[in-house]
């Protein structure tokens, strides 16, 4: 080979290395990430799950088994950990985002790992945000169901104790914590079915204190037709319950307005 050539092959090579290092770096932080957000989501727990494609559980098998510790992370033995049996002692599975302890087992698509082939970032690059799509959804759903229980404990006086029950038996963000939050929603709801007459009856009796407390006049009082419906099985329905809670809010917010006055009058009659 003449000098020139020479130098265009070591030009080539180098060009070479530095893509096939730029490409591994993205590849191991896209995996890491991926691996992370897996866990979290338990999706690996619902491999027969008929909603997930074949072509995306095959690639998520993948991203589990792609990626092994550098020497300068096995430094920690299995002895190191005796004391805390609940952390995974997998040096395949990163447990965070330090993509800088990890390495990719092959640069080629192999069986048990992605490669980094332009496709396949691509590809580990909609996954990532898939996931990321995924994990969102599930905290809304999850903060949707947390306020409704809670709305529903208090409403309902369920103990501190029982509460405290509940709360132990999930954990996490995965479909079975969701399973959980909206079976005990379901339980709370059908509870909330059969004491629909002792919690409008309570209502009535705040109404009352609160119609004296802001002297409503017995014409205003009538105005609120839903007080005066008779204790039966099909009108006391969850509607006129929401009826009587907003009618209270109402008179809540009239009563915090007159308050000053109140507290004037009654500080004059001392």
């Amino acid at each position: 080979l003449t000098d020139s050539r020479q130098e265009q092959f070591q030009k080539e090579l180098k060009e070479m290395k530095e893509l096939i290092q730029s490409r591994s770096l993205t590849a191991v932080q896209l995996l890491c990430d991926c691996q992370q957000l897996l866990r979290e989501l338990k999706l690996l727990e619902n491999t027969d799950d008929s909603s997930v494609e074949l072509g995306i559980a095959d690639l998520d098998s993948k991203i589990m088994t792609s990626l092994i510790r550098t020497s300068m992370a096995s430094s920690v033995s299995s002895k190191d950990l005796k004391n805390f049996p609940n952390i995974e002692n997998n040096s395949e599975m990163p447990n965070n985002k330090n993509s800088a302890n990890y390495k990719i087992q092959s640069i080629v698509e192999t069986e048990t790992c992605t490669g980094i082939s332009s496709v396949t970032l691509e590809r580990l690059a909609n996954r990532l945000t898939e996931l990321n799509g995924e994990k969102r959804r599930r905290k809304q759903r999850l903060g949707e169901l947390g306020s409704e229980i809670a709305f529903l404990w208090e409403k309902l006086h369920v103990s501190p104790e029982e509460q405290e029950g509940f709360r132990q038996t999930v954990q996490g963000i995965g479909l079975d914590t969701i399973r959980k939050g909206e079976k005990e929603l379901e339980r709370l709801h059908l509870l909330k079915d059969g004491m629909m007459g002792k919690l409008i009856m309570d209502a009535r009796t705040t109404i009352r204190q609160l119609w004296n407390e802001t002297s409503t006049s017995p014409t205003q009082q009538r105005a609120f037709q839903a007080f005066y419906v008779e204790e039966d099985q099909e009108a006391f329905s969850d509607d006129l319950l929401l009826q009587h809670e907003e009618y209270i809010h109402e008179l809540e917010s009239r009563f915090k307005k007159m308050l000053p006055v109140l507290k004037l009058i009654a500080k004059r009659d001392e």
